[in-house]
Protein backbone atom coordinates (compact mmCIF):
# COMPACT_ATOMS: atom_id res chain seq x y z
CA UNK A 1 0.00 0.00 0.00
CA UNK A 2 3.11 2.53 1.05
CA UNK A 3 4.79 1.63 -2.27
CA UNK A 4 1.34 2.02 -4.72
CA UNK A 5 1.00 5.75 -2.87
CA UNK A 6 4.61 6.60 -3.21
CA UNK A 7 4.10 5.57 -7.23
CA UNK A 8 1.43 7.77 -7.13
CA UNK A 9 2.98 10.39 -6.27
CA UNK A 10 6.06 10.23 -8.37
CA UNK A 11 3.43 9.62 -11.45
CA UNK A 12 1.47 12.77 -10.34
CA UNK A 13 5.12 15.33 -10.18
CA UNK A 14 6.10 13.58 -13.45
CA UNK A 15 3.00 14.30 -14.90
CA UNK A 16 2.77 18.15 -14.01
CA UNK A 17 6.34 18.91 -14.47
CA UNK A 18 6.05 17.31 -17.98
CA UNK A 19 2.72 19.40 -19.13
CA UNK A 20 4.70 22.31 -17.74
CA UNK A 21 7.55 21.20 -20.14
CA UNK A 22 5.08 20.88 -23.25
CA UNK A 23 3.81 24.29 -22.04
CA UNK A 24 7.45 25.93 -22.61
CA UNK A 25 8.12 24.25 -25.92
CA UNK A 26 4.72 25.48 -27.51
CA UNK A 27 5.93 28.94 -26.27
CA UNK A 28 9.57 28.53 -28.13
CA UNK A 29 7.70 27.08 -31.20
CA UNK A 30 8.26 23.03 -30.31
CA UNK A 31 12.37 24.31 -30.56
CA UNK A 32 13.48 21.39 -27.82
CA UNK A 33 16.54 22.49 -26.21
CA UNK A 34 17.71 19.96 -23.11
CA UNK A 35 19.27 22.77 -20.91
CA UNK A 36 15.09 23.93 -21.08
CA UNK A 37 14.52 20.06 -19.88
CA UNK A 38 17.08 20.60 -16.97
CA UNK A 39 15.65 23.76 -15.94
CA UNK A 40 12.26 22.61 -15.87
CA UNK A 41 12.41 19.50 -14.04
CA UNK A 42 14.63 21.01 -11.46
CA UNK A 43 12.51 23.41 -10.99
CA UNK A 44 9.68 20.84 -9.72
CA UNK A 45 12.13 19.13 -7.92
CA UNK A 46 12.62 22.59 -5.44
CA UNK A 47 8.65 22.52 -5.51
CA UNK A 48 8.54 18.57 -4.41
CA UNK A 49 10.59 19.69 -1.36
CA UNK A 50 8.79 22.63 -1.27
CA UNK A 51 5.61 20.62 -0.88
CA UNK A 52 6.90 18.07 1.26
CA UNK A 53 8.97 19.45 3.86
CA UNK A 54 6.13 21.51 4.78
CA UNK A 55 3.22 19.24 4.89
CA UNK A 56 4.65 16.01 6.74
CA UNK A 57 7.38 17.86 8.65
CA UNK A 58 6.28 21.72 9.33
CA UNK A 59 2.79 21.24 9.26
CA UNK A 60 2.24 18.09 10.40
CA UNK A 61 4.32 18.27 13.45
CA UNK A 62 4.25 21.88 14.71
CA UNK A 63 0.30 23.49 13.02
CA UNK A 64 -1.67 22.53 16.28
CA UNK A 65 1.09 23.12 18.59
CA UNK A 66 3.15 26.05 17.87
CA UNK A 67 2.70 28.16 15.17
CA UNK A 68 5.21 30.52 15.52
CA UNK A 69 7.98 27.67 14.29
CA UNK A 70 5.72 26.94 11.69
CA UNK A 71 6.47 30.53 10.38
CA UNK A 72 10.17 30.59 11.34
CA UNK A 73 10.36 27.05 9.84
CA UNK A 74 8.62 28.51 6.41
CA UNK A 75 11.27 31.48 6.11
CA UNK A 76 14.16 28.68 6.90
CA UNK A 77 12.31 26.66 3.74
CA UNK A 78 12.25 29.71 1.77
CA UNK A 79 15.65 30.86 2.49
CA UNK A 80 16.94 27.31 1.41
CA UNK A 81 14.81 27.19 -1.46
CA UNK A 82 16.44 30.65 -2.63
CA UNK A 83 19.69 29.57 -1.88
CA UNK A 84 19.45 26.15 -4.00
CA UNK A 85 17.94 27.97 -6.51
CA UNK A 86 20.47 30.45 -7.13
CA UNK A 87 23.67 28.02 -6.99
CA UNK A 88 21.57 25.18 -9.07
CA UNK A 89 20.80 27.85 -11.97
CA UNK A 90 24.02 29.39 -11.79
CA UNK A 91 25.67 26.25 -12.56
CA UNK A 92 23.03 25.69 -15.22
CA UNK A 93 23.43 28.61 -17.02
CA UNK A 94 26.63 30.19 -16.07
CA UNK A 95 29.04 27.50 -15.88
CA UNK A 96 27.45 25.68 -19.09
CA UNK A 97 27.77 28.81 -20.68
CA UNK A 98 23.83 29.18 -21.61
CA UNK A 99 23.25 32.00 -19.63
CA UNK A 100 23.15 34.24 -22.97
CA UNK A 101 20.76 31.82 -24.65
CA UNK A 102 17.94 32.57 -22.44
CA UNK A 103 19.02 36.41 -20.94
CA UNK A 104 18.58 34.60 -17.16
CA UNK A 105 17.79 37.01 -14.39
CA UNK A 106 19.47 35.98 -11.07
CA UNK A 107 17.18 38.46 -9.42
CA UNK A 108 14.30 37.57 -11.42
CA UNK A 109 14.32 34.34 -11.16
CA UNK A 110 15.11 35.07 -6.80
CA UNK A 111 11.78 36.56 -7.28
CA UNK A 112 10.18 33.44 -8.99
CA UNK A 113 11.38 31.26 -6.85
CA UNK A 114 9.52 33.31 -3.86
CA UNK A 115 6.24 33.03 -5.99
CA UNK A 116 6.91 28.75 -6.28
CA UNK A 117 7.92 29.11 -2.45
CA UNK A 118 4.12 30.75 -1.28
CA UNK A 119 2.20 28.55 -4.27
CA UNK A 120 3.70 25.23 -3.20
CA UNK A 121 3.97 25.70 0.49
CA UNK A 122 -0.08 26.75 0.38
CA UNK A 123 -0.65 23.70 -1.73
CA UNK A 124 1.23 21.52 0.91
CA UNK A 125 -1.28 23.33 3.57
CA UNK A 126 -4.75 22.64 2.06
CA UNK A 127 -3.19 18.82 0.88
CA UNK A 128 -2.02 18.64 4.50
CA UNK A 129 -5.73 19.75 5.71
CA UNK A 130 -7.20 17.50 3.36
CA UNK A 131 -5.57 13.98 4.57
CA UNK A 132 -6.28 15.28 7.82
CA UNK A 133 -10.00 14.97 7.22
CA UNK A 134 -9.50 11.62 5.57
CA UNK A 135 -7.69 10.30 8.73
CA UNK A 136 -10.23 11.58 10.58
CA UNK A 137 -12.74 10.37 8.30
CA UNK A 138 -10.79 6.91 8.58
CA UNK A 139 -11.34 6.95 12.01
CA UNK A 140 -14.57 7.91 12.53
CA UNK A 141 -15.73 4.63 10.29
CA UNK A 142 -13.07 2.16 12.10
CA UNK A 143 -14.42 3.79 15.95
CA UNK A 144 -17.93 3.16 14.53
CA UNK A 145 -17.12 -0.25 13.28
CA UNK A 146 -15.66 -1.02 16.30
CA UNK A 147 -18.45 -0.07 18.36
CA UNK A 148 -20.76 -2.17 16.03
CA UNK A 149 -18.51 -5.40 16.89
CA UNK A 150 -18.72 -4.62 20.67
CA UNK A 151 -22.35 -4.27 20.72
CA UNK A 152 -22.82 -7.56 18.54
CA UNK A 153 -19.90 -9.13 21.05
CA UNK A 154 -21.63 -8.14 24.14
CA UNK A 155 -25.01 -8.88 22.46
CA UNK A 156 -24.08 -12.45 22.14
CA UNK A 157 -23.00 -12.83 25.37
CA UNK A 158 -25.86 -11.73 26.75
CA UNK A 159 -28.06 -14.22 24.56
CA UNK A 160 -25.77 -16.90 26.11
CA UNK A 161 -26.16 -15.83 29.64
CA UNK A 162 -29.38 -15.70 29.20
CA UNK A 163 -29.49 -19.32 28.03
CA UNK A 164 -27.04 -20.39 30.65
CA UNK A 165 -29.33 -19.06 33.37
CA UNK A 166 -32.53 -20.86 31.42
CA UNK A 167 -30.87 -24.09 31.45
CA UNK A 168 -29.66 -23.80 34.66
CA UNK A 169 -32.76 -23.26 36.46
CA UNK A 170 -34.30 -25.46 34.27
CA UNK A 171 -31.80 -28.85 35.49
CA UNK A 172 -31.70 -27.15 38.99
CA UNK A 173 -34.27 -29.68 40.21
CA UNK A 174 -32.82 -32.72 38.97
CA UNK A 175 -29.29 -32.31 41.06
CA UNK A 176 -30.77 -31.83 43.95
CA UNK A 177 -32.44 -34.63 43.92
CA UNK A 178 -29.47 -37.08 42.55
CA UNK A 179 -27.44 -35.48 45.30
CA UNK A 180 -30.13 -36.52 48.24
CA UNK A 181 -29.65 -40.21 46.67
CA UNK A 182 -26.23 -39.88 46.22
CA UNK A 183 -26.47 -39.17 50.10
CA UNK A 184 -28.18 -42.06 50.74
CA UNK A 185 -25.64 -44.34 48.47
CA UNK A 186 -22.66 -43.53 50.91
CA UNK A 187 -24.30 -44.25 54.09
CA UNK A 188 -25.20 -47.34 52.80
CA UNK A 189 -21.98 -48.05 51.11
CA UNK A 190 -19.47 -46.79 53.18
CA UNK A 191 -19.43 -49.03 56.16
CA UNK A 192 -18.81 -52.51 52.86
CA UNK A 193 -16.52 -50.59 50.54
CA UNK A 194 -15.21 -46.90 52.11
CA UNK A 195 -13.41 -46.74 48.42
CA UNK A 196 -16.25 -46.55 46.35
CA UNK A 197 -17.87 -44.50 49.58
CA UNK A 198 -15.00 -42.22 48.99
CA UNK A 199 -15.81 -41.48 45.50
CA UNK A 200 -19.40 -41.20 45.97
CA UNK A 201 -18.48 -38.55 48.14
CA UNK A 202 -16.73 -36.85 45.76
CA UNK A 203 -18.90 -37.00 43.76
CA UNK A 204 -21.58 -35.55 46.09
CA UNK A 205 -19.48 -32.12 46.88
CA UNK A 206 -18.68 -31.94 43.07
CA UNK A 207 -22.80 -32.25 42.84
CA UNK A 208 -23.46 -29.85 46.02
CA UNK A 209 -20.31 -27.20 44.36
CA UNK A 210 -22.54 -26.99 41.22
CA UNK A 211 -25.90 -26.17 42.97
CA UNK A 212 -24.03 -23.34 44.86
CA UNK A 213 -24.81 -19.90 43.15
CA UNK A 214 -22.12 -18.08 44.57
CA UNK A 215 -22.10 -13.94 45.52
CA UNK A 216 -24.25 -11.25 44.19
CA UNK A 217 -21.90 -11.08 40.99
CA UNK A 218 -22.42 -15.06 40.41
CA UNK A 219 -18.35 -15.54 42.11
CA UNK A 220 -17.31 -18.29 44.17
CA UNK A 221 -14.00 -18.15 46.77
CA UNK A 222 -11.26 -19.49 45.10
CA UNK A 223 -10.69 -22.42 47.26
CA UNK A 224 -13.70 -23.94 46.59
CA UNK A 225 -13.08 -23.72 42.97
CA UNK A 226 -9.93 -25.74 43.79
CA UNK A 227 -11.57 -28.29 45.87
CA UNK A 228 -13.86 -29.01 43.37
CA UNK A 229 -11.24 -29.42 40.96
CA UNK A 230 -9.45 -31.83 44.03
CA UNK A 231 -12.75 -33.87 43.85
CA UNK A 232 -13.15 -34.09 40.04
CA UNK A 233 -9.36 -35.32 39.76
CA UNK A 234 -9.53 -37.66 42.48
CA UNK A 235 -13.11 -38.96 40.55
CA UNK A 236 -10.32 -39.81 37.53
CA UNK A 237 -8.00 -41.13 39.47
CA UNK A 238 -10.55 -43.60 40.97
CA UNK A 239 -11.54 -44.26 37.34
CA UNK A 240 -8.46 -45.23 35.78
CA UNK A 241 -5.99 -46.03 38.65
CA UNK A 242 -2.40 -46.83 38.10
CA UNK A 243 -3.37 -46.01 34.23
CA UNK A 244 -3.37 -42.35 34.64
CA UNK A 245 0.14 -40.43 35.51
CA UNK A 246 -0.40 -37.05 36.34
CA UNK A 247 1.49 -34.34 37.72
CA UNK A 248 -0.63 -31.53 39.75
CA UNK A 249 0.99 -29.16 41.43
CA UNK A 250 -0.81 -25.89 43.66
CA UNK A 251 1.20 -22.88 44.58
CA UNK A 252 -1.97 -21.35 46.40
CA UNK A 253 -2.05 -20.43 50.14
CA UNK A 254 -5.11 -22.04 51.74
CA UNK A 255 -5.78 -18.62 53.47
CA UNK A 256 -6.44 -16.45 50.81
CA UNK A 257 -9.57 -14.79 50.46
CA UNK A 258 -10.19 -14.31 46.70
CA UNK A 259 -12.92 -14.88 44.43
CA UNK A 260 -13.48 -15.87 40.58
CA UNK A 261 -16.19 -17.34 38.62
CA UNK A 262 -17.22 -20.51 39.16
CA UNK A 263 -16.10 -24.05 37.01
CA UNK A 264 -12.70 -22.48 35.11
CA UNK A 265 -10.61 -24.42 36.25
CA UNK A 266 -12.69 -27.98 36.10
CA UNK A 267 -13.56 -26.99 32.19
CA UNK A 268 -9.79 -27.19 31.86
CA UNK A 269 -8.75 -29.72 33.49
CA UNK A 270 -12.25 -32.06 32.10
CA UNK A 271 -10.98 -31.23 28.26
CA UNK A 272 -7.70 -32.19 29.50
CA UNK A 273 -9.23 -35.38 30.42
CA UNK A 274 -11.43 -36.08 27.59
CA UNK A 275 -9.35 -35.28 24.40
CA UNK A 276 -5.46 -36.35 25.97
CA UNK A 277 -3.57 -39.17 25.84
CA UNK A 278 -2.24 -39.93 30.43
CA UNK A 279 -1.54 -43.43 30.08
CA UNK A 280 2.45 -42.51 29.56
CA UNK A 281 4.76 -42.22 31.88
CA UNK A 282 6.71 -39.42 29.76
CA UNK A 283 3.97 -37.97 28.78
CA UNK A 284 2.01 -37.36 32.43
CA UNK A 285 -0.99 -34.68 32.14
CA UNK A 286 0.18 -31.60 33.62
CA UNK A 287 -2.01 -29.33 35.97
CA UNK A 288 0.08 -26.61 37.54
CA UNK A 289 -2.05 -23.62 39.51
CA UNK A 290 -0.10 -20.67 41.11
CA UNK A 291 -1.75 -17.27 42.74
CA UNK A 292 1.40 -14.66 42.63
CA UNK A 293 0.17 -11.79 44.40
CA UNK A 294 -3.48 -11.10 43.07
CA UNK A 295 -2.52 -12.75 39.58
CA UNK A 296 -4.60 -16.38 39.08
CA UNK A 297 -1.52 -18.14 36.62
CA UNK A 298 -3.14 -21.74 35.14
CA UNK A 299 -1.50 -24.12 33.51
CA UNK A 300 -2.82 -27.42 31.64
CA UNK A 301 -0.50 -29.79 29.22
CA UNK A 302 -1.37 -32.58 27.87
CA UNK A 303 -0.30 -35.29 24.87
CA UNK A 304 -3.47 -35.59 22.62
CA UNK A 305 -5.32 -38.64 22.02
CA UNK A 306 -5.01 -38.94 18.12
CA UNK A 307 -8.19 -41.27 18.12
CA UNK A 308 -10.34 -38.74 20.42
CA UNK A 309 -9.08 -35.80 18.32
CA UNK A 310 -10.14 -37.56 15.26
CA UNK A 311 -14.47 -37.61 16.78
CA UNK A 312 -16.14 -34.32 15.81
CA UNK A 313 -16.79 -31.67 18.64
CA UNK A 314 -18.76 -28.63 19.24
CA UNK A 315 -15.51 -26.92 20.68
CA UNK A 316 -18.16 -25.41 22.88
CA UNK A 317 -16.65 -25.46 26.66
CA UNK A 318 -13.06 -23.95 26.07
CA UNK A 319 -14.85 -21.05 23.79
CA UNK A 320 -17.45 -20.87 26.39
CA UNK A 321 -15.20 -20.24 28.85
CA UNK A 322 -13.44 -17.31 27.15
CA UNK A 323 -16.34 -15.54 26.95
CA UNK A 324 -17.53 -15.76 30.32
CA UNK A 325 -13.56 -14.62 31.05
CA UNK A 326 -13.69 -11.93 28.40
CA UNK A 327 -17.43 -10.47 30.27
CA UNK A 328 -16.32 -10.76 33.90
CA UNK A 329 -12.92 -9.50 33.60
CA UNK A 330 -12.51 -7.71 30.21
CA UNK A 331 -8.32 -7.13 29.16
CA UNK A 332 -7.62 -8.48 33.08
CA UNK A 333 -7.19 -11.77 31.78
CA UNK A 334 -5.41 -13.85 29.22
CA UNK A 335 -5.87 -17.21 27.90
CA UNK A 336 -3.24 -18.77 25.31
CA UNK A 337 -4.59 -21.92 23.86
CA UNK A 338 -1.58 -23.89 21.82
CA UNK A 339 -1.80 -26.95 19.86
CA UNK A 340 1.04 -28.49 17.70
CA UNK A 341 -0.71 -31.65 17.05
CA UNK A 342 1.02 -33.54 19.59
CA UNK A 343 0.82 -31.56 23.06
CA UNK A 344 -2.17 -29.49 23.83
CA UNK A 345 -2.18 -27.00 26.28
CA UNK A 346 -4.04 -23.80 28.04
CA UNK A 347 -2.04 -21.21 29.91
CA UNK A 348 -4.52 -18.83 31.82
CA UNK A 349 -4.09 -15.34 33.52
CA UNK A 350 -7.13 -14.04 35.38
CA UNK A 351 -6.08 -10.57 37.21
CA UNK A 352 -7.60 -10.57 40.45
CA UNK A 353 -9.16 -7.16 42.01
CA UNK A 354 -8.20 -6.43 45.42
CA UNK A 355 -11.87 -4.74 46.29
CA UNK A 356 -14.29 -7.00 44.18
CA UNK A 357 -12.63 -10.37 44.28
CA UNK A 358 -12.26 -10.55 47.99
CA UNK A 359 -14.56 -13.03 49.95
CA UNK A 360 -16.48 -11.23 52.69
CA UNK A 361 -17.25 -12.46 55.79
CA UNK A 362 -20.64 -13.81 55.41
CA UNK A 363 -19.40 -15.64 52.60
CA UNK A 364 -19.20 -19.35 53.18
CA UNK A 365 -15.41 -20.63 54.48
CA UNK A 366 -14.97 -24.21 52.31
CA UNK A 367 -16.43 -26.64 50.34
CA UNK A 368 -17.77 -29.15 53.25
CA UNK A 369 -19.80 -31.85 52.18
CA UNK A 370 -23.38 -32.07 53.58
CA UNK A 371 -22.56 -35.55 54.62
CA UNK A 372 -20.19 -33.70 57.11
CA UNK A 373 -17.24 -36.13 55.71
CA UNK A 374 -14.20 -36.14 54.12
CA UNK A 375 -11.64 -38.46 52.71
CA UNK A 376 -8.98 -38.61 54.96
CA UNK A 377 -6.74 -39.12 51.46
CA UNK A 378 -9.18 -37.87 48.60
CA UNK A 379 -6.35 -38.92 45.69
CA UNK A 380 -3.86 -41.04 47.32
CA UNK A 381 -2.88 -42.11 43.61
CA UNK A 382 -1.40 -38.84 42.15
CA UNK A 383 1.43 -36.91 42.77
CA UNK A 384 0.00 -33.50 44.24
CA UNK A 385 3.23 -31.09 44.65
CA UNK A 386 2.29 -28.04 47.11
CA UNK A 387 5.11 -25.56 46.71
Amino acid sequence: MKNRKLLYHILFWLVFSTISLFVKLAELNWAFDIYLLFETYFKYLFAAVIFYTSTNFIFQKYFTTNKFAVIILLMILLFINGVFRHITFAFLFVKLGIFEVYGYDFRQSFVIGIWWWFFFTIFGFFYYIYRNHLKNVDNILKLQNFNLQLNFQNEQLTKQKIEADYNYLRTQINPHFLYNTLGYFYSKVAPIQPQTAEGILMLTNIMRYSLYQGDELGKVPLKMEIENLDNFIGLQKMRFGNSLYLEYEKNVNPGNEYKIIPHLLITIVENAFKHGNYTKLDHPLKVSIALLENKLVVKVENLINKAVSELPSTKTGLQNMQNRLLLVYGNKQNVEIKNDGNIFSIWMQIELNESVDKVSKESPQSNESVLNAKPENPNPFYKVAIL
